[in-house]
């Protein structure tokens, strides 16, 4: 029986699914090709800010992972994580307003624990001021 020819809705439908999806695999999902910090910048990190890395693994590597760069959250680690906030004081203002997340949560932190997971994660991505 041959098979009937696909209505231009469904052609059209299909055209802008696949355009969609080339469009995601090229902009990587946002996050899943983020790379995240080399194993020496991580390393680093860790010995430059203990404080940072204890207070990043109990409070952001459960959504973020621990090397930052959880698929489908936004990169907080490596060389293209933190665009626009490079700065200590930047990013401690950020993270301090915005996390940790549920929003019930946000502002919880100690303006100790904000400044030491800022400067770990600027450590991490090997930018920024330290």
């Amino acid at each position: 029986m041959p098979e009937e020819p696909m209505s231009t809705s469904s052609s059209q439908l299909i055209q802008s699914l696949a355009v969609a999806l080339a469009c995601l695999v090229a902009l990587g999902c946002g996050s899943a090709s983020s790379a995240g910090p080399s194993n020496a910048n991580l390393a680093r990190a860790r010995k430059a800010w203990p404080e940072g890395a204890r207070a990043y693994n109990l409070h952001c590597a459960s959504c973020h992972g621990e090397r930052g760069n959880a698929p489908g959250v936004v990169p907080v680690m490596g060389p293209r994580a933190l665009q626009g906030l490079r700065e200590v004081a930047e990013l401690e203002a950020y993270v301090a307003k915005e996390m940790p997340l549920p929003k019930r949560k946000q502002g919880s932190l100690s303006r100790a624990e904000y400044a030491a997971i800022a400067r770990y994660l600027l450590e991490a991505s090997a930018s920024g001021s330290r």
